[in-house]
């Protein structure tokens, strides 16, 4: 039954930004979109690979995790206007890739690539709680919460958070570990995917930006 709603979850944010296509031109959440569809298509192919040609399941994590770090990179990197805080994401990209080529190198004998996955899970935190300053101290925001990148930003950041120690230890896992502690990921996803769901759906801010002085013009 749990799995069965956790599938559900995973092709809602792919309905929502469907249906609510129109709210969504514009908005630079097209990456999320594509990401949502790889996500739910993991759930389905991964199984297939590792069942039919026998991919094993620290190469389809690892693919997994590049993937998403790639897509989630280059969402906050658009989404970070403060050029001085741009930096950081290419810094910590290189960092990751180093990450990923010492995995493939040194931990080909785990089942779970817990060294880039941890790594992603810190770097996404990072460039999340970046995108989070950088609006908050933009003085022409002043209602953060009516911008749908904060919602998903959001939703980052309680997801890689919260799994972040599992991450951690899910490269020493056997797969009795496993079924017992994955679904912490899977509960997180879920609360993830609703933030996506919420943001998808929001009506477009066509005033996002209020510039203070604008507060006591009439005063």
């Amino acid at each position: 039954m749990f799995n069965l709603v956790f599938l559900i979850f995973e092709i809602l944010p792919v309905v929502f930004y469907v249906s609510f296509l129109k709210r969504n031109k514009h908005e630079g959440l097209q990456v999320i979109f594509i990401y949502c569809l790889v996500s739910f298509a993991m759930e389905f192919v991964a199984p297939l690979l590792k069942n039919v040609f026998g991919i094993d399941n620290f190469y389809l994590y690892a693919s997994f995790t590049i993937i998403e770090y790639t897509l989630l990179t280059i969402f906050l990197y658009r989404s970070i206007k403060d050029l001085r805080l741009k930096y950081v994401p290419i810094i910590g990209s290189v960092a990751f890739l180093g990450m990923v080529v010492a995995s493939f190198v040194h931990n080909r004998s785990s089942s779970f690539d817990t060294t880039s996955a941890s790594g992603e899970n810190v770097l996404i935190i990072i460039y999340s709680i970046l995108f989070l300053y950088s609006q908050i101290k933009n003085p022409s925001i002043f209602f953060v919460y009516y911008s749908k990148k904060f919602w998903v930003v959001i939703a980052f950041f309680i997801y890689f958070s919260a799994t972040l120690f599992l991450f951690i230890y899910a490269g020493n896992f056997n797969d009795q570990d496993h079924r017992n502690y994955w679904y912490i990921n899977n509960i997180f996803d879920i609360i993830k995917n609703l933030f996506f769901c919420i943001a998808f759906s929001m009506k477009k801010n066509k005033q996002t930006q209020h510039p203070m002085e604008n507060m006591y013009a009439d005063i």
